[in-house]
């Protein structure tokens, strides 16, 4: 069993290395240990040098062991400062566990024994919760209709380029980046840049991503840039958007917790049951989805159009101006990197074929 622990716990086995270090510096293991070590040469019939492997790993980087009387003073003091740290750190760990399933338990005992006068309560928080996704879920709807108007218009952008690599086979495809409405006198061209001492692409326009089952992707820096564009149907900002829905929420919520103390209130006066309160405080929970959904109906967005002039003019302009940073993975620097203002050449040394199939490539190729 002790084996079994020392080899399948590693507090144990953590404590059994530093126990078995303490008593090497004041002790000598040698003649400690000697019944040890011949019942293990009897069970085994195998001959090793002292100390046991099963407690002392021997390899380089091992540190050298003290000699001087204040060396061993001090690997002694930290050796049991490190022992006691991990026992009290599992002690209180294991106290803290215990405590905290003590409470949820009590807690739940709680609930069951006071089911009726907190039913009401529990069906509200349970109606607030839908609230809250529906509120937030309504942002995230938002930003995906806008993602299935932008990327066709991008795909329509990127041409004959696109089309020629979506008609080939997967393994011949691979992943795929795309400059979109490239020009020849641009004032930014595809580079190496150094950027925090790192080796990184500098890559103009390039917006539009193809991987090898033709599933394409906008990078999020673009896409967050796009959508603050002064253009009906763009989302705007994300902030915004879930401040509006947190405002939303908080409206709801407000009106729920009114209805929580009318129902208490009056179901105490007039001796309303608790199975009655929950019933109405339901009842009372659907009335915000009514009044949004059918008294008090919202106009729907406007929709994107992707036709317009002024949509055509803002987007050709911010993809123009769009510049991605991305690291190096299949390159690597002949020398130490130094980031330097004149943007100077870096030498480079090219992986060979075998580094590249074990590396993570971030594109095949950039058209």
């Amino acid at each position: 069993m002790l084996v079994i622990a020392f080899y399948f716990m590693p507090m144990v086995n953590i404590i059994c290395r530093l126990l078995f270090t303490f008593l090497e510096t004041i002790l000598p293991l040698q003649k400690c240990f000697l019944p040890l070590v011949d019942a293990y040469h009897r069970l085994y019939k195998e001959e090793f040098s002292f100390p046991l492997p099963i407690f002392v790993e021997d390899h380089p980087g091992t540190p050298k062991k003290p000699i001087l009387a204040s060396d061993k003073v001090l690997d002694m003091l930290i050796t049991l400062l490190l022992i006691i740290s991990l026992v009290s750190f599992t002690t209180l760990a294991l106290e803290f566990l215990i405590v905290f399933v003590e409470y949820i338990l009590y807690q739940l005992v709680g609930l069951v024994l006071n089911w009726g006068p907190l039913s009401a309560l529990v069906g509200l928080a349970f109606i607030s919760v839908l609230y809250a996704i529906r509120c937030f879920r309504s942002v995230t709807k938002k930003y995906l209709a806008f993602n299935e108007k932008l990327i066709p218009y991008l795909k329509s952008k990127a041409g004959k380029d696109i089309e020629s690599v979506e008609k080939k086979t997967p393994n011949e495809q691979g992943n795929c980046a795309f400059q979109i409405d490239e020009k020849s006198n641009s004032k930014y061209k595809l580079q190496l840049s150094v950027q925090n001492s790192h080796l990184q692409w500098n890559m103009p326009r390039v917006v539009l991503f193809l991987d090898k089952t033709d599933r394409t992707y906008i990078t999020e820096k673009f896409f967050f840039k796009a959508s603050k564009m002064p253009n009906a149907g763009c989302p705007g900002s994300l902030m915004a958007n879930l401040f509006s829905a947190f405002c939303d929420f908080i409206v709801i919520l407000l009106f729920l917790l009114f209805v929580l103390l009318v129902i208490v209130a009056f179901g105490d006066k007039y001796e309303v049951s608790h199975i009655n309160q929950a019933i109405f405080a339901a009842a009372a929970g659907i009335l915000p989805y009514v009044f949004d959904k059918i008294l008090f109906k919202k106009r729907p967005d406007f929709e994107l159009d992707t036709t317009s002039p002024k949509f055509k003019n803002a987007l050709d302009e911010l993809v123009d101006d769009h510049i991605e940073h991305a690291f190096v993975y299949d390159i690597e620097p002949a020398d130490e990197i130094k980031e330097s203002s004149d943007q100077s050449q870096v030498d480079l040394l090219i992986l060979t074929a075998e580094k590249k199939e074990r590396a993570s490539l971030l594109l095949a190729h950039i058209v």
